[in-house]
């Protein structure tokens, strides 16, 4: 009885963690390059079970799972689908890389490209983190620039500098450090170079790769997971009571 009390208040936490994690993805479903967080169900405790003959026949017969928890599996590096704004200052990236910008604490990297020209002419993302070139922060100087599939950034007919573009996809892990930002989760990773059919579109912007459907569809599910583990929780504490106002009574 006091298994299936832990048992489901760990999965009452694990479907709120789900709720939370499929909120946020959710709320960012019109987040320019957003990349959706994964979600994976682990196991937290377990009991192992053998059965008994005498004393010299011991047989494992497997394991018995006590809790469960959430964890978020990955980020989800998938692209999401291309929109063209006819902005110059929009830019997407096709194929597998990700924009460099230059944060106090090193590099990050995004899908996101709806940039700005900052007051001293650089290129920057709406935080006011500088995108990167292949020279360092690159300076248009004004937002009347081009920007050629391969990346180079060419102003008043002159080329400036090429985009810097990284393969994340090796990476042994990604997070999230904020501002629809992305950065592997060893800090000793450094990406390598995009491939070079990677190309890099003017005028257009990657949406976030959050599905509606199969979120909401996921959401809901968590939910009746959670009014499930409800009523086992009710039932537990109900069946515990029994046992002390009843099993030690005597007639």
């Amino acid at each position: 009885m006091i298994r299936g009390l832990y048992t489901a208040v760990s999965q009452l936490d694990a479907q709120l963690r789900r709720q939370e994690l499929l909120a946020h993805n959710l709320a960012n479903i019109g987040t320019p390059g957003f990349k959706q967080t994964l979600l994976a169900q682990v196991e937290r405790t377990s009991l192992g079970l053998c059965r008994f003959g005498d004393s010299s026949l011991i047989l494992p017969i497997g394991s018995l799972g006590t809790s469960t928890g959430l964890e978020p599996a990955a980020i989800d590096l998938n692209p999401g689908p291309t929109t063209e704004t006819g902005e110059p200052l929009d830019l997407a990236v096709r194929g597998v890389g990700f924009f460099v910008v230059q944060r106090p604490d090193g590099p990050a990297y995004t899908r996101d490209g709806t940039f700005f020209v900052d007051a001293e002419g650089y290129l920057s993302t709406a935080g006011g983190f500088r995108v990167l070139g292949q020279n360092g922060p690159i300076r248009v100087g004004t937002s009347d620039f081009e920007v050629s599939p391969d990346g180079t950034v060419t102003v008043g007919g002159q080329a400036v500098d090429r985009l810097r573009l990284v393969d994340l996809s090796r990476a042994p892990g990604i997070v999230r450090v904020g501002d629809n930002l992305l950065r592997p989760s060893d800090p000793n990773f450094q990406p390598p170079p995009a491939p070079p059919e990677t190309a890099v579109l003017q005028g257009a912007i990657e949406e976030s790769n959050v599905n509606l459907t199969e979120t909401v569809a996921q959401l809901l599910a968590a939910m009746r997971a959670y009014q499930s583990a409800q009523r086992m929780l009710l039932e537990a504490d109900l069946t515990l009571d029994r046992a002390i106002q009843q099993l030690g009574r005597w007639d």
